[in-house]
């Protein structure tokens, strides 16, 4: 009878709806397109335009800027929805799956965006996610377009497979990338073919590392008696070849230098370097006399001075737990906590949440290499990179790319950043995550009594140059179940030692995970963080404790 009622309301007069007691417009348009489901914020194109979630037609939306809250009031979407057949006949409505929605949008993208229009002389399609020409052809031999109907099938089974695609289909790269893969696909299959044969590529200086045939210079990166001759080598000389620091290019890497010539700068480069060893190590014999006769003077600072240090320090502590969240965020279905105690007066982890767009969240756990002032403003300029780069980019892997960009220009070498970043869709639970040398996070099921690491390849943050950081960083996809636990943490938690120097290690950590059935999500960090502190008893803290759980609550 209910829903007999409501259907019958729908088609009277605004002012007769509650009379009948069926629900307003505005009602039933807000039960249509519910704010957390982030598929009532699908954009096809980017031009200002709209996929209705229900039948998948496109509207222009000239005055929307993307915000859920903001498009039951768009006048477009409105009249659509009173004329959409899925979405205003049936009794009980529902949006169609996300895979569909995506699988339609790229459909479209197909169409209309260039990005998709890639192909080589040949014809083939250059596929815009992992950069590999397909074997789907979108041009015929005399350069005209070939039919859609006979692209498509072919362009949709080659993305089938694609793990970079399935990883995020509404993210291909930018058309200047995808334009230059394709000119680089060529070049760089010569240049591994020449590295792999050609004497002049095998050329070190005493230390291993490789000399470059074009500059004569010693490419500290690249050594050739740490990492053994073979593809790994061959393909770091390629990248480097290929890097504007290389003048290579300039000549179309043709050079007349001999293997004979090579050796010859190679040695004269082995003997600078032993020179100025011998200058750097009395250099800093006299530094450190330098620092110990400060250190003298350093003890006669009064008591006043140290006070004001003091409260200097203390004032930055409180600015450093000032950039942490104060609040976990709210996600329906979901509870969050986390527990956070630095051994040091400036710490070096740091966590964060943020809202990236589409309903999604992003989770975020980093620790800095070492502690104090230098460790506080690195975890600053990162926080603020990680606050700027998640908004809007749904791949974790992307934002970590950008991150290590943005704090590689400042950092000093020999520092670093440990990150685990992961992006959440709530509705469904579906996560991405990528790790850049940071703690795995564990998935746990503590009723069934399971726990799953999440493992990803990836180094740390400022570790070699920014492009072996991006070949390294691997992102990886899974559904979050109902009734599981995401459990972050950094390297302090395992690595806390008691005063016999014993590691409290993976193992207990397992085990108080266990033991911690029932409890809520606060509950269960409180009782790791008191098993730690436990442990390690009356032996110094010599690391930050940082423990962030994510749950998402049983049906």
């Amino acid at each position: 009878m209910s829903q007999w009622l409501n259907k019958f309301s729908r088609k009277l007069p605004e002012g007769l709806r509650k009379y009948f007691g069926g629900p307003t417009e505005d009602e039933r348009l807000a039960a249509l397109l519910p704010e957390q489901d982030p598929r009532i914020v699908l954009i096809p194109l980017g031009e200002g335009d709209w996929l209705c979630p229900y039948c998948a037609a496109r509207l222009l939306l000239p005055d929307w800027d993307g915000d859920a809250r903001k498009i039951i009031q768009q006048p477009e979407v409105r009249a659509h929805m009173k004329t959409c057949s899925l979405a205003s006949r049936e009794a009980e409505p529902k949006m169609r799956p996300w895979d569909e929605l995506r699988r339609t949008i790229v459909i479209m993208r197909m169409q209309k965006m260039d990005v998709y229009k890639v192909c080589n002389a040949d014809g083939q399609w250059l596929c815009p996610y992992c950069l590999d020409v397909t074997d789907a052809l979108l041009k015929n031999w005399d350069d005209t377009p070939a039919p859609f109907d006979w692209f498509l099938p072919q362009a949709l089974k080659h993305l089938d497979q694609c793990a970079t695609y399935n990883r995020a289909p509404l993210s291909p790269h930018r058309i200047e990338v995808v334009r230059g893969a394709l000119g680089q696909k060529d070049i760089r299959a010569g240049l591994r073919s020449r590295v792999a044969v050609d004497p002049i590529f095998r050329v070190c200086d005493d230390h291993g590392n490789w000399i470059d045939p074009f500059s004569e210079r010693a490419i500290d990166e690249i050594n050739l008696v740490r990492v053994p001759w073979g593809p790994a080598i061959q393909d770091a000389i390629v990248e480097y070849l290929l890097s504007p620091e290389c003048p290579g290019a300039k000549v179309n890497w043709e050079t007349r230098k001999t293997v004979e010539s090579l050796h010859r700068a190679a040695g004269r480069i082995s003997a600078e370097r032993s020179t100025q060893h011998i200058k750097e190590r009395t250099a800093t014999q006299e530094l450190e006399l330098d620092i110990l006769r400060h250190q003298v003077i350093d003890l006669n600072v009064t008591a006043g001075q140290v006070e004001e240090i003091q409260r200097d320090l203390e004032g930055a502590r409180e600015a450093q737990r000032q950039m942490l969240p104060k609040s976990p965020p709210t996600i329906p279905g979901y509870e969050i906590a986390w527990k956070y105690d630095p051994c040091a007066v400036l710490g070096g982890d740091f966590f964060s949440f943020y809202e990236i767009g589409g309903g999604r969240w992003g989770f975020l756990i980093a620790d800095v290499s070492g502690h104090g002032v230098e460790a506080a403003m690195i975890m600053s300029m990162a926080m603020k990179s990680f606050s700027l780069r998640a908004t809007g980019q749904p791949s974790p892997a992307e934002v970590l790319k950008a991150v290590n960009r943005d704090v590689s220009q400042d950092m000093a070498q020999g520092k670093f950043i440990t990150a685990c970043y992961l992006v959440l869709e709530p509705e469904s639970g579906q996560l991405s995550y990528a790790r850049a040398g940071h703690n795995p996070v564990l998935l746990t099921d503590l009723e069934k009594g399971t726990i799953r690491s999440l493992e990803g390849k990836g180094i740390p943050l400022n570790v070699g140059r920014p492009e072996i950081f991006d070949r390294q960083i691997q992102e990886e996809t899974l559904v979050m179940p109902p009734g599981t636990m995401l459990l972050f943490y950094t390297d302090g938690i395992p690595e806390a030692a008691n005063p016999q120097k014993e590691q409290f290690g993976n193992r207990r950590l397992s085990q108080t995970l266990i033991q911690a059935v029932g409890e809520s999500t606060g509950g269960t960090l409180e009782l790791l963080m008191q098993a730690v502190k436990q442990h390690v008893g009356s032996a110094p803290m010599e690391d930050d404790l940082t423990l962030l759980g994510v749950t998402r609550q049983a049906l």
